[in-house]
């Protein structure tokens, strides 16, 4: 997908210049000045004719129908600005990217919505994520029942049809306007926070123990094979090293330099911060890294490892 520079009221473009994202055109029109910021705006190019209109009109009544998935989560993912407590609300449009632009438009004009932003899902494929933040010290319950109401007409979906995950539990929830009114009501700054790390490391867990079962009775473990003789491995057979005698699983899993490993869930926060501040130049990289490495009690030269990943290279 391709995006351009457009006028707010025309739609015709600014120039002839195409991008291959939204950031480098995004990159673009910071640098034209904030007076050229209010008359344009970055917008994606669709060869639908479909998508072209609803990106100049706006979403009717089922427009997501089958592309909106039935399911949110609410405070699972970290801020875009790691600095601040918002709550973030993450919904998933599945199969149709043309759809994830007009879908942030659309929550960015939701009362009460201070911030939005996407980005694609680590484990559901061809699927991507649409992050809605409120500020937790202005946030108005109404707006977020509201929210969901809009949102649910045009997935021609009924609210009670939907489902919620929290940070504090592996369940889903079915919606409701009590199921939100009561863990609002019980969420503070220092809970929520703990919670998050909490809720990714346990997820991060999660993964692997997949992993090793898919490895282990799974399709992939099918694929692999037995070996052709008791106690070797062929070339196509997985072998699994033993653990040191005495040594307990708990002691393998630590890191060599001490202290909890940051999961996969957290890295792409770090990396998706890292994205906006290559773009955005709010802090220098001495000072994102400082800000992360405090709030997530480890090393600076560890967090300086996983964002130079935006430019290509590995931690």
């Amino acid at each position: 997908m391709e995006w351009v520079i457009a006028n707010t009221q025309s739609g015709n473009p600014l120039n002839e210049c195409r991008y291959i994202s939204e950031r480098h055109a995004t990159s673009d029109l910071v640098r034209l000045g904030r007076v050229f910021q209010s008359l344009y705006n970055v917008v994606p190019i669709y060869e639908d004719q479909r998508w072209r209109n609803i990106l100049t009109e706006g979403f009717r009544p089922g427009d997501l129908e089958g592309i909106l998935l039935p399911q949110f989560s609410v405070d699972v993912y970290v801020p875009g600005d790691a600095d601040t407590d918002n709550i973030v609300v993450g919904f998933l449009i599945k199969g149709v990217p043309e759809a994830v632009f007009p879908f942030k438009n659309f929550c960015t004009y939701t009362r009460g919505v201070k911030h939005v932003d996407y980005g694609d899902s680590d484990t559901l494929p061809h699927t991507s994520i649409v992050y809605v933040e409120f500020d937790r010290e202005q946030f108005e319950v109404a707006d977020f029942i509201e929210m969901i109401d809009q949102i649910c007409r045009v997935g021609s979906l009924k609210p009670e049809d939907m489902s919620i995950t929290f940070p504090n539990t592996n369940k889903v929830v079915p919606y409701s306007t009590k199921v939100i009114e009561k863990y609002f009501a019980k969420r503070n700054v220092d809970r929520n926070r703990l919670e998050q790390w909490k809720a990714n490391h346990e997820r991060a867990k999660q993964i692997q123990k997949e992993i090793e079962h898919e490895m282990d009775q799974g399709a992939i473990g099918s694929r692999l094979g037995p070996s052709d003789k008791e106690g070797e491995h062929g070339p196509h057979t997985l072998k699994r090293l033993k653990r040191p005698a005495g040594m307990s699983r708990g002691a393998a899993d630590k890191p060599a330099g001490g202290g909890m490993e940051i999961p996969e869930t957290i890295k792409a926060s770090i990396l998706a911060d890292a994205q906006r501040n290559r773009t955005n130049h709010q802090q220098t990289w001495k000072e994102f890294d400082t800000r992360w490495a405090q709030r997530l009690h480890t090393a600076t030269s560890k967090i300086a490892s996983i964002r130079k990943q935006i430019y290509g290279g590995s931690s």
